[in-house]
């Protein structure tokens, strides 16, 4: 038994703009209950059942994060290029000491390579 007819437009369907309607006063709803307590649920969620709280923080995150940059295409000059280009910028616009900008220098592995 067929439900729709070839060449049959069909009933009326949904109300233009229904499900949106639905939808925003559902989160309309939601967003006051969570203005109203949301943040102690949180607390009480993290202190009582970790294990939830923990499932529940993943499944808001994205599954896959891409991030692409122009560095990746950069040869190792143009990146000590551009991070002495972004000191000074960093020590003459946000007023960052140089001393606050020093870091530890990786370990140079290069004499070890055969």
């Amino acid at each position: 038994m067929t439900t729709f007819k070839s060449g049959h437009p069909g009933g009326p369907g949904r109300a233009r703009g229904s499900r949106n309607r639905l939808s925003k006063k559902f989160l309309d709803a939601l967003l006051a209950d969570f203005e109203e307590g949301g943040a102690a649920a949180i607390k009480i969620c993290r202190l009582e059942d970790p294990v939830r709280y923990t499932a529940i923080l993943a499944s808001i995150l994205p599954r896959e994060m891409s991030i692409e940059t122009v560095a990746a295409d950069l040869g190792d000059d143009d990146l000590d290029a551009l991070i002495e280009r972004l000191k000074t910028e960093l020590i003459e616009q946000h007023k960052v000491t140089p001393k606050e900008l020093e870091f530890h220098k990786p370990k140079d592995y290069s004499a070890n390579v055969d």
